[in-house]
């Protein structure tokens, strides 16, 4: 049954349509909130501004659904649009939460929303049959404890006495100040998905299933990536705040040599055994591209670098220059793609990704 519904939203396209426009609004807020070290703005300008964006993020999501779609389709779309808002509202809140390294607090959240949000879906959709009722009891548990984050958020928060006046001066000023990270994010989401758009021209749908399922085992890495990077940002913020520049490289050291670590383990894994891996994962078709997954994992090791240094960029506060550095990676792999792929197939495209991603860890 949960296959089904999964199965269901991603035809409907309800994800593909509101995950882009939901991460492009988002700004990347929490990473700058969590790593505000010297508490440049309060909780409540991050919290004001999440939920700026996050309408108008709603309201592109309704006319790209009212536009191309069906009555019905649509309505699933915007339903979906309305649970990731809240969801965002989470978000935002884990940031304050990170910055006074309350990290079980936002462990709570996670494991309450998800079960609340698996549960109230497979009741409804299982007595009811309908997949817009399962979103939006979903949407209502992810409301529920998007009130609760908040709750602790502002607890954790320090205020300041401000005038109306101040406030609007500081939102507009946090607004200006965060703008390039949406584009930063947005090019993040494009950059992954460039080499795949050129296996899908040049191979066909048959070559592009493989090659994603191959790249879907990355995700472990990543995961304990960013879960590393989400930890640490408010001590390396903290370093460079008080310009500790010894602690803020002891830490980003620490951080280089565990993805430097991951990076060895992942490629020593897929050299000795990507074809027995392949043919348990998916079959033994698959085990023909070991090389491919061997390749994959030579750039995911090159990514983790770069994501944790464009953490410590980030709790540098150097946020302009994220954009032209992202953008220099996306105009790398689409270069090496459009070269690589029609002439390599899918070992082309892990070559194509294993260029920009060693870019960008240089640029960083």
């Amino acid at each position: 049954r949960i296959a089904w519904i999964a199965a269901e939203v991603t035809k409907h396209g309800g994800l593909a349509i509101c995950a882009p426009i939901i991460t492009f609004a988002n700004l990347k807020l929490r990473a700058v909130l969590a790593t505000d070290s010297r508490d440049e703005y309060e909780f409540s300008d991050y919290l004001s501004l999440r939920v700026r964006t996050t309408l108008a993020a709603l309201l592109v999501i309704g006319l790209v659904a009212a536009l191309a779609y069906s009555p019905q389709t649509a309505t699933i779309i915007v339903v979906i649009g309305v649970a990731k808002a809240f969801e965002t509202i989470s978000d935002i809140s884990y940031g304050a939460m990170q910055q006074s390294e309350r990290m079980r607090s936002v462990a709570v959240s996670l494991t309450i929303r998800g079960v609340f949000g698996l549960a109230a879906m497979a009741a409804v959709v299982w007595y009811t049959g309908s997949l817009t009722l399962g979103v939006l009891r979903v949407a209502a548990a992810w409301a529920v404890v998007g009130a609760r984050d908040v709750g602790v958020a502002v607890r954790l928060s320090s205020t300041r006495g401000r005038s109306p006046g101040e406030s609007r001066k500081s939102l507009w000023t946090l607004a200006t100040a965060v703008a390039p990270l949406g584009f930063v994010t947005a090019l993040g989401a494009l950059h992954a998905n460039i080499p795949r758009y050129f296996v899908e021209a040049s191979w066909g749908p048959e070559a592009l299933g493989v090659f994603a399922a191959m790249a879907y085992l990355l995700v472990a890495g990543s995961m304990v990536v960013a879960a590393l990077g989400q930890a640490t940002s408010p001590r390396l913020a903290e370093a460079f705040g008080q310009g500790d520049a010894r602690e803020f490289r002891r830490v980003l050291g620490w951080l280089l040599a565990l993805g430097a670590g991951l990076g060895v383990l992942g490629v020593a894994v897929a050299a000795l055994a990507s074809g027995p891996i392949l043919t348990l994962l998916y079959g033994a078709e698959y085990a023909t591209h070991s090389r491919v997954l061997v390749w994959l994992m030579v750039a995911a090791g090159m990514t983790y670098a770069y994501v944790f240094l464009g953490t410590a960029a980030t709790a540098m506060r150097r946020f302009r220059i994220q954009l032209p550095i992202e953008l220099t990676g996306v105009l790398v792999i689409l270069a090496a793609s459009s070269v690589m792929v029609p002439r390599w197939g899918l070992l082309g495209a892990a070559w194509a990704l294993c260029a920009s991603a060693g870019t960008l860890a240089c640029l960083y």
